[in-house]
């Protein structure tokens, strides 16, 4: 046929071939103009219909040798970036297009006449980000997109095209880690060397990064969590090649750290930095200082030579040490301190013992010898790591080096004591929390010296350096610091056991109004140090931070241990045992009220700050939040009495804080020379005061909810109120909100029957609930119902390449709103009606004010993105509120049902949806009473409908999606209480089909035969739950 072709071609005149290439392009014209017109406007393009269209184009070899480069290119400008067309389209679309492409990919260099490989690589970067995301992508991609890679990469030297192939592997790879280990081991084994090139010659932008990252998810796939032999859980194709693979990353690694050194002043990236300290920490050994290092070169490897490429590289810890702790101490050594800080951090316990002194002296020296200051901050946190380090080998030393290593280490704190006392810089105030947390040393009382100076600031870091003390070590009472320059007005004070604390008090909060923390980061740790120095045990009152989130990687290494029988847990802090409290010191307790006092006059009466508005109203709201939480822990420990701390002077003095606020924020939002975007930080402040409180029991935090509400001043709360009623909207013909929910009969049998999609499935559902009186509500003035058609599914969410769940596809405005809408939830939710302690009266009741954010739910629009963000933000706040009644749960309920038929194919924001239903569930099954079955219903028409889709095709679902309705699912039985009642619950409304089961078991066996294998663990779990309801 080509050869039929190019003779044509040749016995055509030059007239003739311009003829047809204008004709041709004519076409294609006509083609994307249509495209992006309908992209603009109703009615949309069915893009399933579009897709295959395309399909048909590339799949026949002819045409696709006319038009394969322009449709290539249709698809990549007009198809791809609209984000509604990708949802619409089905998952056999998405199959066929990535065959196509892999296929185009291997023939790339086979000179048939396709797209460039710049586009098609593109293409298939952009293909399979868009199909893991809306659909289950099958794993032998895995296998076809290696083959791809590997046959192309052997002559490739666009780094376009192999940057653009790293990512759609890296993106393949995240979905599919869990569940095809191996696979992606040959992957990393095959392209290995390739990749390896290409890292060596390109030193930064995309490509690096995603090279990177690529070698990153080979290391957690091949080693989870560093493990070195395969009985600890490594795994590799073939672990000999893969050895060989290390030592030459290794090798790459080691000569980019040499490039950086001599590169003065140079900065490594974080995950750089973990790739690095990840090779290094399964190359280094105890007993071996180099490694040999085996290459073939590529020529050698096309031609197929046996000759190789033998170097001896230096390795181990001594290398490190070297040349992290050269005594020039110049910029040179960054990358070596940065290096060693994250394998001590990472892997404390692969220092040798024998290791810990040398390394402590050396680094102690560099940080005495150094005069810059980047290098010694790094400097200090090498030793911060260095301390985690020892703390970790604690049992492999020996009582010589633990003495040693103790002398060593209260020199280090003298050293970062000095540097914190004449630079006040965090690096230091970090190392001496790192040596006060491992019981490294004995703090001295210069400590209180150098926080207690006038220069030196109230900052996160001294905050906690402040806490660790206080945790560990008793206050020296009595105490006073004779270079403090404020001197003390209270007499009582003075004279008394207890000076100490009352200096601390004044530098924490420091009489010079400019001075005042206005940081919502430290509001909760100077509360609780303000409280704690007003009682006897200071500890007693603290609480140690929260750990932070594991990343996507971590959690796939742990699915590896896990699976292979080796734990995965990390070691975990212990909680210690802290002792009772032995009552409130009066005397202290009134000396931090009045120092309270007087700082809210000051902030009260003069106009320090009133030049910027947004800051002083921050400062106000941060101030006004320290109050609150003074209050609310004095109470709970028994400073203030429950009927009196409403109208204690602080508490009333923290309610004239935010009734000036009020005015500053009304005064702020209306001058329109100031963005709106400036008013988020200060209500952060605002929404802080409503978190939820700590408390040891739920009567102490509902207390704690009670003292906050009865703070805020109806100013404030109508100023929020007002705020959050702009998001109402005038209801439009078509528009789907959450009172034209349901679907009348009438309309569902005028509708075709041959789509089974999703909206069929919800149709058919609420039949049964469909009345004579709302069949005018789905209508326009045609008789159509196009809220529910798929050409106007999504023709009103936002922009068509926005995922309307980003803060991006919102204004400054409509954030504002959403940000007041939060701090009501949060305003209304903690305490009932009900509660003993109903003496702590509010302004406003919180029943109102859920009656008002109801009403505004009522008449939002779930189909724009500013109505999609209430329904979330207002469901994820009152999951878990006792204010909700049985008729607000329906309209909840009612909002959900209507935002799932608009967004169910956008697998992003419908795995959000089904995220908020499973909050709600405990509070809809809870009864099983069967007046609530129209409730429990609402709940069931999503789940049921993805169960249906699930069923009729296993990979029309995304992963994600599938493993949030097993949680469903799994929270229903673990909700009810007898077998007879899951079963009436969970049963499938019956359809067309004979052979439909309605048994639990039933409805969960397809899920064991999925490919996820979070969704098969969470199918096992729910067998097991519903098998323990029959005992």
């Amino acid at each position: 046929m080509e050869q039929a072709e190019n003779k044509n071609s040749r016995l055509l005149t030059a007239s003739a071939r311009n003829t047809r290439e204008r004709k041709k392009q004519d076409c294609m014209s006509l083609l994307k103009t249509v495209i992006r017109l309908s992209n603009k406007g109703k009615p949309r393009l069915n893009s399933n219909e579009l897709a295959k269209h395309i399909i048909s184009m590339l799949e026949d070899e002819f045409r696709c040798s006319v038009f394969g480069s322009d449709y290539s290119s249709i698809l990549a400008k007009d198809v791809l970036p609209n984000r509604a067309l990708c949802c619409e389209m089905s998952p056999k679309h998405w199959k066929a297009l990535l065959l196509i492409y892999c296929k185009q990919l291997n023939e790339a260099d086979g000179g048939l006449g396709r797209s460039d490989r710049v586009l098609l690589s593109f293409l298939m970067k952009s293909l399979v980000a868009k199909a893991t995301l809306q659909c289950s992508v099958d794993h032998r991609m895995i296998n076809k997109l290696t083959n791809a890679m590997k046959d192309l990469m052997r002559r490739e030297k666009n780094h376009i095209v192999v940057d653009n192939l790293v990512a759609a592997s890296n993106s393949l790879c995240r979905v599919l880690a869990v569940d095809c280990r191996r696979m992606i081991c040959e992957m990393g084994e095959t392209v290995f060397t390739s990749l390896l090139h290409f890292f060596s010659v390109q030193s930064a932008g995309t490509l690096r990064n995603g090279l990177v990252e690529f070698f990153r998810i080979q290391l957690a796939v091949h080693h989870p969590h560093g493990a070195k032999t395969e009985s600890d859980g490594a795994m590799a194709a073939d672990m000999t090649t893969w050895r060989s693979h290390l030592r030459r990353l290794y090798e790459e690694l080691y000569m980019e750290l040499i490039t950086y050194r001599q590169s003065a002043g140079a900065s490594l990236d974080p995950a750089f930095l973990q790739l690095a300290a990840a090779v290094c920490h399964q190359i280094f050994s105890a007993t071996s200082s180099s490694i040999e290092v085996t290459q073939l070169t590529t020529t050698q490897h096309e031609t197929g030579s046996s000759r190789k490429k033998r170097r001896r590289i230096e390795t181990g810890w001594d290398v490190l040490r070297a040349n992290a702790t050269s005594l020039d101490g110049s910029e040179h050594v960054l990358p070596w301190l940065q290096l060693l800080c994250t394998i001590l951090l990472g892997f404390p316990r692969d220092l040798p013992a024998i290791e810990l002194l040398p390394f402590l002296q050396s680094l102690h020296n560099a940080m005495i010898g150094c005069k810059k200051p980047n290098v010694s901050s790094w400097l200090f946190s090498c030793l911060s790591a260095l301390a985690g380090a020892q703390h970790a080998l604690a049992d492999d030393l020996s009582a010589e080096q633990a003495a040693t290593s103790g002398a060593l280490w209260s020199q280090v704190w003298l050293t970062a004591l000095r540097n914190v006392a004449a630079f006040h810089k965090g690096e230091g105030l970090l190392l001496m929390q790192a040596l006060v947390r491992h019981r490294l040393v004995v703090p001295d009382r210069k400590l209180f010296q150098v926080l207690l100076s006038t220069s030196c600031p109230v900052t996160r870091e001294s905050l906690q350096t402040l806490a660790l003390y206080v945790s560990y070590h008793d206050l020296p009472e009595g105490f006073s610091c004779d270079n403090l320059a404020a001197v003390m007005a209270d007499s009582r004070v003075q004279s008394s056991r207890y000076q100490l604390r009352a200096q601390l008090i004044d530098w924490l909060l420091p009489s010079n109004v400019e001075k005042l923390s206005s940081s919502t980061m430290t509001q909760q740790l100077l509360s609780d140090l303000l409280v704690g120095l007003c009682l006897r045990n200071v500890r007693g009152v603290l609480r140690a931070d929260s750990e932070s989130c594991e990343s996507w990687l971590d959690n796939v290494q742990t699915a590896y241990l896990n699976v292979t029988f080796v734990s995965g847990s990390r070691s975990k802090r212990v909680k210690e045992h802290v002792p009772s409290m032995n009552g409130v010191i009066s005397e202290v307790r009134d000396y931090l009220e009045k120092t309270l006092l007087g700082n809210a006059a000051l902030l009260l009466e003069q106009d320090v700050l009133c030049q910027d508005q947004v800051k002083y109203v921050q400062v106000l709201l941060c101030q006004c939040c320290v109050h609150v939480r003074i209050v609310q822990a004095l109470t709970l420990h028994g400073g203030l009495n429950h009927p009196t701390a409403s109208h204690d002077s602080i508490t009333s003095t923290a309610k004239k804080l935010l009734r000036r606020a009020a005015r500053v924020l009304a005064d702020v939002d209306a001058n329109a020379s100031i963005a709106k975007s400036a008013l988020l930080s200060p209500l952060a402040g605002v929404e802080e005061l409503f978190s939820r409180p700590r408390g040891d029991s739920d009567g102490e935090t509902r207390l704690a909810a009670r003292l906050a509400r009865s703070v805020v001043p109806i100013e404030l709360l109508e100023w929020l109120l007002g705020q959050a009623k702009k998001l109402q909207c005038s209801k439009e013909k078509g528009e789907i909100s959450v009172i034209n929910a349901h679907v009348p009969m009438e309309v569902i049998q005028n509708k075709t029957q041959s789509n089974t999609d999703f909206d069929d499935l919800m149709d058919f559902d609420v039949i049964a609930n469909s009345s004579s009186q709302d069949l005018s509500v789905g209508l326009d003035e045609s008789n159509n119902l196009s809220q529910f058609s798929d050409v106007a599914n999504f023709s009103d969410v936002g922009s068509a390449g926005e995922n309307p769940l980003l803060s991006g596809s919102l204004s400054d405005q409509v954030q504002l709103q959403l940000t007041c809408v939060s701090i009501l939830c949060k305003y209304c939710k903690w305490t009932a009606e009900s509660d003993d302690v109903s003496c702590i009266s509010c302004d406003i009741s919180p029943g109102l004010i859920k009656t008002k954010l109801l009403g505004i739910l009522r008449q939002c629009n779930v189909a724009q993105p500013a109505g999609l963000h209430l329904l979330i933000t207002f469901g994820l706040a009152m999951a878990s509120s006792d204010h909700l009644t049985d008729d607000d749960l329906e309209v909840v309920l009612e909002a959900l049902q209507a935002a799932f038929r608009v967004y169910h194919k956008d697998a992003s924001v419908a795995v959000k949806l089904l995220e908020l239903l499973h909050a709600f569930v405990p509070r809809v099954f809870a009864d099983d009473d069967a007046a609530f079955d129209s409730r429990r219903e609402n709940a069931l028409f999503p789940i049921n409908a993805f169960l249906r889709l699930w069923r009729n095709d296993a990979q029309i679902l995304p992963a994600a999606i599938k493993e949030f309705v097993m949680r469903c699912l799994l929270r229903i039985i673990e909700c009810v209480h007898d077998v007879s009642s899951a079963t009436r619950f969970l049963a499938r409304f019956p359809d067309e089909s004979e052979d439909d089961d309605s048994s639990v078991l039933q409805i969960v066996s397809h899920a064991f035969r999925d490919e996820n294998r979070s969704v098969r663990a969470l199918a096992v779990t729910a067998v097991k739950r519903y098998a323990l309801l029959s005992f």
